[in-house]
């Protein structure tokens, strides 16, 4: 359906001299999103002073949709993370606070535009976001996709995230669960009304 390139840093937010670290995430201004928005906006395209905030750390540093905030980011590999020319220190205003139990909740998000510029690589992502149409063709597309571009390592969203595949299988074991006790929940009634009237009927035969 789409494909969309990502730019992942490690880095820090912070507001008033307090920090917490987070992967920072450059994404594309158009959908679809690796979270949910609680509240505010999405960013727009060529945003460069926006940044949306999961919610999980909105909440500890107390921040808000229009507060201003300040970024790290670590665009250095780790051996020279240190070096002051490898971190870009930003100030951003709040443009939305998001969820999602992809870990929405505690990624801070900008633009990867804004973001590749930063880092000095304009084209730069770190990986490419295949949607399919059929969620669960993932790992016959990555299977596909690994046999035509050997230099290309595609992992299917089962494989990379095992915690969203389990979640999904215990999902469906309380539905059908669920299903089954609203079935019983009606059946009973509906079985002792029908006894009941048998009976009747068999004293007024009898009868």
């Amino acid at each position: 359906r789409s494909a969309k390139p990502i730019l992942a840093y490690a880095g820090a937010i912070g507001r008033s001299g307090r920090f917490l670290g987070t992967p920072i995430y450059g994404i594309e201004a158009q959908g679809p999103y690796p979270f949910d928005i609680a509240s505010g906006t999405f960013l727009a395209r060529g945003d460069g002073t926006g940044v949306v905030v999961g919610s999980s750390l909105a909440q500890r540093l107390g921040v808000t949709v229009g507060d201003t905030v300040e970024l790290r980011v670590i665009f250095g590999a780790a051996d020279t993370a240190l070096d002051e020319d490898n971190v870009g220190r930003f100030t951003m205003t709040v443009r939305g606070i998001s969820t999602g139990s992809a870990g929405g909740y505690r990624m801070t998000f900008v633009d990867r535009g804004f973001l590749a510029k930063e880092a000095g690589h304009k084209g730069a992502a770190s990986a490419i976001v295949v949607h399919l149409d059929d969620h669960f063709a993932a790992a016959d597309t990555a299977a596909k996709l690994n046999a035509s571009m050997p230099d290309v390592l595609a992992i299917g969203w089962r494989e990379d995230d095992p915690y969203v595949d389990s979640y999904l299988s215990a999902n469906r074991t309380i539905s059908s669960v669920s299903y089954a006790m609203v079935i019983a929940a009606v059946a009973v009634p509906m079985w002792a009304l029908l006894y009941i009237h048998v009976l009747k009927r068999r004293r007024e035969i009898g009868i």
